[in-house]
């Protein structure tokens, strides 16, 4: 006895619904892959750069509305005509689709590439970020004191966080010596603040070098306990 497939018979009604719900989809997804990369450049190079007190300055942001992936190229971050503070080659996000089923912020994968800090020590106190501490502090205090909601812990989950390629540089210029951490590469697993995470070890691991010589560490934690 030979099966036969169902045949799925669509009329003409239910066909231009689905045709209408797929152009909708599709003009969405076009309208974020524009408008995304827009608002993220003006949070950095405004919101960001004025909470800071600095330029911030970004290359080409594209995002992915199937994949819900954002790709940052050359961010930097300093003053003009000045060495940069900081400097990132690209960064990568990914966020789950299920954020929206959990009702909380699920990121599949973070990833930062060639990140370099230049710090300086100007003077005995003073720091070329020092200016950045004290304009947080400054704007802390000045703004109103809010009450504090008994709340518990945000939920979120952070997954296959990792660095690669990082320099931390120190010019110490009262003592005339510098200091150079170079090819720092970080993994975490992920930082998740949903429940059946809280009680999963968390093997995070370290490589960098500090002045030329080599360094690793490898651990377990928990970090919410």
């Amino acid at each position: 006895m030979q099966l036969r497939m169902p045949v799925l018979k669509l009329n003409r009604r239910t066909g231009k619904i689905l045709l209408g719900i797929v152009l909708a989809l599709l003009v969405l997804a076009g309208l974020a892959a524009w408008q995304v990369p827009r608002l993220v450049r003006s949070a950095l190079t405004h919101n960001v750069a004025e909470l800071l007190g600095r330029q911030v300055a970004v290359g080409k942001i594209s995002f992915n509305p199937f994949t819900l992936t954002l790709r940052a190229h050359e961010l930097t971050v300093g003053r003009p005509h000045e060495a940069p503070l900081l400097q990132v080659n690209g960064l990568d996000l990914s966020v789950a689709w299920r954020s929206i089923v959990v009702f909380a912020p699920v990121v599949d994968r973070i990833h930062i590439d060639q990140p370099r800090l230049a710090l300086v020590r100007q003077d005995a106190t003073h720091f070329n970020f020092s200016d950045i501490v004290d304009r947080i502090a400054r704007m802390s205090a000045e703004k109103p004191a809010e009450p504090k909601a008994k709340t518990g812990l945000p939920r979120f989950s952070l997954n296959n966080m990792s660095l690669t390629g990082g320099v931390i540089s120190l010019n110490d210029r009262v003592t005339g010596r510098e200091q150079v951490i170079d090819q720092l590469t970080l993994g975490v697993p992920f930082i998740s603040s949903f429940g059946y995470a809280t009680h999963i070890d968390v093997q995070p691991r370290v490589h960098m070098r500090i002045n030329g010589s080599p360094f690793d560490l490898t651990g377990t934690a928990r970090p919410f306990d």
